[in-house]
């Protein structure tokens, strides 16, 4: 996200709405402190998985002001 540029926007009434997404991708489960163990066949489980993570913040505007804002997805708050 770069400062003060919304990812998307869009106006309903008299209310602009000014999106701002941020993402990143995480391992589930993360890797063992030695790295990926099953490359050597430490073990017999399956390698971790990519999740992706993410928060979209929502601001309503109107009239210059901030009116309210709305939080979607899942590293939220």
């Amino acid at each position: 996200m770069t400062a003060c540029v919304p990812d998307r926007s869009f106006q309903a009434n008299d209310v602009t709405c000014l999106g701002y997404v941020r993402q990143r991708i995480d391992l589930a489960p993360p890797l063992p402190l030695g790295g990926p163990p099953w490359v050597w066949g430490s073990y017999a489980e399956p390698p971790p998985r990519a999740v992706l993570r993410g928060c979209e913040t929502i601001f309503r505007v109107k009239d210059g002001v901030v009116q309210g804002f709305t939080w979607r997805g899942n590293t939220c708050g």
